[in-house]
């Protein structure tokens, strides 16, 4: 397994696409969702089908983790993330809002060992 950890807040993509997926926990219950981005600007009106939800995440300072190789690995880098990198930094996660969130774009490959999921975390100093 390999990861590249890097702290940011601003998020430049240079591919043809994007998807993103958001964990967070509600009455002690974990729930997962998938989700795209809402372009500011770029569309004028924004219809939501029946049952979906809108959610604005709110601007933090996040810490970002590459996830680098196949999907099935994924709970080794979560349990690095949280077991061993955050313990050993300055940072607490922010967990009142997402737990955390998982970007996908060009570099995200299923099951190669090449395939990129960055995995955002809001933190606070």
């Amino acid at each position: 397994m390999n990861m590249k950890i890097m702290i940011g807040g601003d998020d430049i993509i240079s591919g043809n696409w994007v998807k993103y997926a958001f964990m967070e926990r509600r009455n002690g219950n974990l729930y997962y969702f998938c989700s795209i981005p809402k372009y500011n600007g770029l569309i004028k009106r924004t219809i939501l089908p029946d049952n979906f939800l809108y959610k604005e995440i709110p601007s933090y300072k996040y810490l970002v983790v590459e996830h680098i190789g196949a999907m099935g690995k994924i709970y080794e880098t979560y349990r690095k993330i949280y077991q061993e990198i955050i313990p050993n930094t300055p940072y607490t996660p922010i967990k009142n809002i997402i737990l955390h969130f998982e970007k996908y774009d060009y570099r995200f490959h299923w099951n190669r060992d090449n395939s990129v999921i960055e995995i955002w975390i809001p933190i606070q100093d």
